[in-house]
């Protein structure tokens, strides 16, 4: 925990120029904000095949000879992908107290299966070996290791960090006694580097080499957005190594700044976007007339329950639109019973809504009775429901799911789900 306090305290000292409400955030956990009434799942980014470390070991042994006459009492080393089983087995639990920045439990879920990401936070554990050959061709050591990868965000603030650590496993052995790691980090697109930390260190039998960077979106002027790209390069190296082994590269997810959320009060954050936030209402909880309009709208066959159907927001007039077909008011608005109001799903302000899907559908309710609503009982993708649910509920529902935008950077034409919980 002292490690956490420590990297935000960082971050801290690189915002001496926000408002103090900015600087508390970040004395919490950085997802706390964002996660605490939207948790979510974390998605795959990218599969071990796609974030295996590159091998340069071929191009490294032709070369052999060619050094032996010169530096014959010296070695050579080159970098390959590691053994799984051994990094597998070194999971017990340490990284956890060692790193930087706790990494989460599902870090470990899904170690050495790729990024995954939730939309403030994005984990990769990776294995990498350093093969140490004498100039004759002969193996003489290996440096097993387990790399973590750990990049966080604040929503509502421009900085995130990314943060690597590199564990030696004890399956190494041979030629990589002395042996030393250092990396910088670097990003591309609309960021700006502010610091990097990955001095040399002795690589040891228990180490926990590591490096810290931290970085600012430059979409920072009201209505911009743009994407970056982090990447730590680090390299092991030894007084024995005539020939080191080539950098080892490591990317980030794209993050996406911005400060285009609507609003006057709204402030430039930054977000993992191709990870798809859920919003969650629960059947007992504040709402529940408006999350049981939900569950029977989407079990009625209309999108939104999954990622794979998701909501896509939209704003502005459109959301207007959507409100006057699903909802109308004047002479042709539904009668509206004491203490209820008119409900849509998918919501007005989602691209699916009553006006702006396309193609367009008819209107439908689960229950006429129940919703007061005199519509037929539909199935099937098309269309838009309608129910009158309580006044209060269906306000503050809506208040929620604007928080939800705000919280988790919904943007228009940004993709979401809408989960029911009981």
């Amino acid at each position: 925990m002292k490690k956490r306090y420590r990297a935000l305290a960082v971050i801290a000292g690189l915002l001496l120029t926000f408002p103090s409400v900015q600087a508390s955030a970040i004395s919490e956990t950085p997802t706390t904000r964002a996660e605490s009434l939207y948790s979510d799942s974390p998605q795959q980014f990218s599969t071990a095949a796609d974030t295996q470390v590159s091998s340069n070991c071929e191009s490294v042994r032709s070369s052999l000879k060619r050094l032996l006459s010169r530096h014959p009492d010296k070695y050579a080393s080159c970098v390959a992908p590691g053994p799984v089983t051994d990094a597998r087995n070194a999971l017990a639990g340490e990284i956890s107290t060692r790193a930087i920045v706790d990494i989460p439990e599902w870090c470990k879920d899904h170690a050495f299966d790729g990024w995954w990401m939730t939309r403030t936070q994005a984990c990769m554990i990776r294995t990498v070996t350093v093969n140490v050959w004498d100039l004759r061709g002969r193996l003489v050591g290996q440096l097993h290791a387990n790399e973590y990868n750990y990049s966080y965000t604040v929503p509502d603030l421009t900085r995130w960090a990314y943060q690597i650590q590199v564990s030696k496993l004890s399956t190494s052995w041979g030629r990589v006694g002395g042996a030393m790691v250092s990396g910088h980090a670097s990003c591309s697109g609309a960021c700006r580097l502010l610091q990097s930390l990955f001095p040399p260190q002795v690589v040891k039998n228990d180490g926990e080499e590591s490096g810290e960077a931290y970085f600012n979106s430059t979409a920072t002027t009201r209505g911009s957005r743009g994407d970056s790209r982090a990447q730590w390069k680090y390299q092991y190296n030894s007084t024995q190594w005539v020939l080191p082994p080539e950098e080892i590269n490591s990317v980030a997810p794209v993050t996406r700044g911005d400060h285009a959320l609507p609003g006057r009060n709204t402030r430039p954050g930054v977000v993992f976007p191709e990870s798809v936030p859920t919003m969650r209402y629960s059947l007992t909880g504040s709402y529940p007339e408006l999350a049981k309009h939900i569950q029977e709208a989407q079990k009625s066959g209309l999108p939104g329950g999954t990622k794979a159907k998701p909501l896509t927001r939209i704003t502005g007039s459109a959301v207007t639109r959507n409100r006057d077909r699903s909802c109308p008011r004047g002479p042709n608005a539904y009668p509206r019973p004491s203490g209820k109001t008119c409900d849509e799903y998918p919501m007005a302000s989602t691209r699916q809504g009553a006006s702006t899907a396309r193609p367009r559908g008819p209107a439908r309710t689960y229950d006429p009775i129940a919703c007061h609503i005199a519509e037929p009982v539909r199935r099937g993708p098309r269309g838009y429901s309608v129910c009158m649910i309580n006044g209060s509920q269906n306000r503050d529902g809506g208040n929620a799911l604007n928080r939800f935008y705000i919280d988790q950077r919904v943007l228009a034409d940004d993709e979401f789900t809408v989960v029911i919980e009981p």
